[in-house]
């Protein structure tokens, strides 16, 4: 390596010739430690190299386990993209346990959101590549995230297609996913459809979708999610297809979620509805005596403390706390 070090960093025309053999040889792991210092130091002609192997569909993995035991790329401009790239190599490569260790090292342990379904925060972060949200915005048919974390949909009349996708990490077990549709601003708010695949190597088989109307008025849909100890990564897409008629479609989605509700197969009997007065009134003798704390999502707990003060709460039995952001 010290050999290869010099003549890299003192003639470009070495690259082609030994950036394919350091590559082949990061494959054995004394190599890889004895190269941990040179990207450490950030060498000059690392970024070259890592991106290189990057590409390398043979040894992604191998530049990525070098990523990770150095700490994580040098936080500089020249490594800019390279996270992305590393990540997308390992996604093709069906590398998911390998990807959410290399999220960890990015994320200094905090790789939760590769199970979050939220438009916020990390889940749109492009330096988490496929792990993160992707968007379709074309004038026919797209979708585009505003400030609040809201997703924006529009699709012209008879167009269907993708307008969002991302590989989650889940891990096996029953899972309930759940969103709010506010009222769409057209006549028609057209369909919209979430499909969720099994990701490997000679498949990917669709194991769950759920179909969604932009009509309804601030409606919540939820369904159950089964993830089978087989399938490591999954591809989450949404779909929208506009309307038959003039106007063209358009859907808000607010508060998409996904909450794991079991370790094994059982089926939950317990309550799946939206928390609200009709479940409270549901469960309570009256509305009025008890005193309410309330945490969550700002949208969600502005919209439950509306509800509950209407149905004659005073506002001085409310305690909240909201959390912005997600």
């Amino acid at each position: 390596l010290r050999y290869a070090d010099e003549a890299l960093s003192i003639n470009d025309d070495a690259a082609a010739m030994l950036l394919p053999n350091l590559t082949a040889a990061m494959a054995d792991q004394s190599v890889r430690t004895a190269a941990i210092p040179y990207l450490k130091d950030d060498r000059p002609w690392i970024p070259d190299f890592v991106r290189y192997a990057a590409a390398s569909a043979d040894h992604v993995a191998d530049v990525t386990r070098l990523v990770i035991a150095a700490g994580g790329l040098p936080p500089t401009v020249r490594y800019e993209g390279l996270d992305a790239q590393i990540l997308r190599g390992l996604a093709r490569r069906y590398e998911f346990a390998l990807a959410k260790a290399y999220v960890r090292q990015m994320t200094s342990g905090h790789g939760h959101f590769l199970g979050d379904v939220g438009f916020v925060g990390a889940s749109a972060d492009p330096r988490f590549g496929p792990f993160a949200w992707s968007f379709v915005d074309q004038i026919d048919l797209g979708a585009q995230i505003d400030e609040q974390g809201v997703l924006e949909i529009h699709a012209s009349p008879s167009h269907r297609g993708t307008v969002a996708t991302r590989i989650l990490i889940l891990d096996p077990g029953i899972y309930r996913f759940g969103q709010k549709v506010p009222s769409s601003t057209g006549r028609d708010g057209g369909t919209g459809t979430w499909e969720l695949r099994c990701l490997s190597a000679d498949r990917a088989d669709i194991i769950w979708t759920m179909q969604f109307s932009g009509r309804s008025d601030s409606a919540v849909s939820a369904s159950e999610v089964t993830i089978p100890s087989s399938c490591a990564g999954q591809q989450l897409s949404l779909l929208a297809e506009g309307s038959d008629i003039d106007d063209a479609a358009n859907m808000v989605i607010s508060e998409p979620t996904m909450t794991r509700i079991g370790d094994s197969l059982q089926r939950w009997t317990g309550e799946t509805t939206r928390l609200g007065v009709p479940l409270l009134e549901k469960h309570l003798p009256s509305l009025r005596g008890p005193r309410y704390y309330l945490s969550g999502s700002t949208s969600f707990i502005s919209d439950l403390c509306q509800q509950i003060e209407r149905a004659g709460v005073p506002p001085g039995d409310i305690r909240i706390e909201m959390y912005a952001g997600y």
